[in-house]
């Protein structure tokens, strides 16, 4: 099935090959769904993505369970091929009334360990990579879990917390001053796209689209 050409993008009457790949949730939220559409509305398949941390989206490909990952580590994977997508850059936020009740004097380590941090789940380094930048000291803020990337970046619009949003998730809500930085610090997510090494023009056609969208999305990112 997966060696079987590809069509023009009228295959109504073939079967759709199932392509089950691993993504996490903010590229699947912003740049990578638009992607699979492409694909999709061009060749006879149906993606199946399993949503899981960036970090541990290969475990998936080592498994046999996708036949592609977009990860954030770039260990190669013995029969895949990898290639670099590009950055993913996240912005530690909040809105104005959460710094002026829980950091009036800014984010110095006494306000960092009681201010209310939003976290997707309990897997999330993420969060806690900013927060050790941001403070020497071992801190342990409470934690506002909210799994679900469009809703995560609500909740810190909400004020529910602060959290290291991806740029382009928050670009109106900054420009219109409901959500503000309160650091310069930044962090730059690297994202690779690993995939089986087979000779399937329909792989080949979803490692094009991703590639080409990742160039597209992530670079402008990147200069944000």
């Amino acid at each position: 099935e997966l060696t079987g050409v590809t069509s023009d993008g009228a295959h109504d009457d073939q079967p759709l090959v199932h392509l089950p790949i691993a993504a996490n949730a903010d590229s699947l939220s912003t740049w990578l769904l638009p992607a699979l559409a492409r694909f999709h509305h061009g060749h006879p398949a149906a993606v199946e993505v399993i949503r899981d941390d960036e970090s541990r989206n290969a475990d998936h490909l080592r498994t046999g369970e996708v036949l592609g990952a977009i990860s954030s580590v770039p260990d190669r994977i013995r029969g895949c091929r990898m290639q670099m997508l590009g950055v993913m850059r996240y912005i530690p936020v909040a809105t104005p009334d959460y710094l002026a009740r829980w950091m009036p004097d800014g984010p110095t380590e006494a306000a960092l360990a009681r201010a209310p941090m939003v976290q997707y789940d309990r897997s999330d380094n993420l969060q806690r990579e900013v927060l050790r930048m941001l403070s020497p000291a071992p801190a342990d803020p409470p934690a506002v879990y909210i799994p679900a990337s469009t809703e995560y970046h609500r909740a810190v619009e909400y004020g529910m917390g602060w959290g290291a949003v991806p740029r382009v998730q928050i670009a109106d809500a900054l420009d219109a001053g409901r959500l503000v930085t309160f650091t310069e610090r930044r962090v730059d997510v690297p994202l690779y796209w690993q995939y089986w090494k087979l000779a399937s023009p329909l792989l080949s056609a979803l490692t094009e689209s991703i590639v080409e969208a990742a160039a597209e999305f992530l670079g402008a990112a990147d200069q944000s």
